[in-house]
């Protein structure tokens, strides 16, 4: 005859095993960084604010990342996030509204998977302006996170970047 109190046990070890795993938070493998170009001129309402990513793979394995086949367009491969210095959020362009399905426009993108190597850097880089509504003098906090690729989180969420628009 079988131990019943054992199998109980069991169960709830196990039980407990898988809960905790469920709940604990997704390993990361990489990092984002922000930044703006290195000879950009001051951001002035209404033009273009280029925003450069890199992302950069920690770990000692390669890991898949969605890359898209338009330069600079990034905003395809990661979550952007735009706040005011107030915190407030920024609203989207009806192109950055058709990003999340809500806009009139429609968007089609050519990802493909890449293998980031480790130690490897992935540069790409978005026009802030064509997603979010910067069309008002002030500070902008950006943030971005990427988009899991092949099933997978690759990092956490970027630096802030502030943006002093004139």
């Amino acid at each position: 005859m079988r131990n019943p109190a054992g199998i109980v046990g069991l169960s709830l070890m196990l039980a407990m095993g898988a809960t905790s795993a469920m709940s604990a938070p997704a390993e990361t493998t990489g990092s984002v960084s922000l930044s703006l170009p290195q000879n950009a001129a001051p951001a002035i309402a209404g033009h273009d604010v280029r925003v450069d990513v890199t992302l950069t793979n920690h770990s000692k394995r390669p890991i898949p990342v969605a890359q898209s086949n338009a330069p600079g367009h990034a905003e395809f491969n990661y979550k952007i996030s735009v706040t005011r210095a107030d915190g407030q959020p920024v609203a989207r362009t009806d192109y950055g509204l058709s990003l999340e399905g809500q806009g009139t426009q429609v968007i089609g993108n050519s990802n493909r998977l890449v293998m980031l190597q480790p130690g490897a850097s992935l540069h790409s880089y978005f026009l802030l302006n064509q997603v979010y509504d910067l069309g008002r003098p002030g500070t902008y906090r950006v943030q971005v996170t990427p988009h899991p690729a092949g099933g997978e989180a690759v990092a956490a969420a970027s630096n802030t970047l502030e943006i002093a628009v004139h």
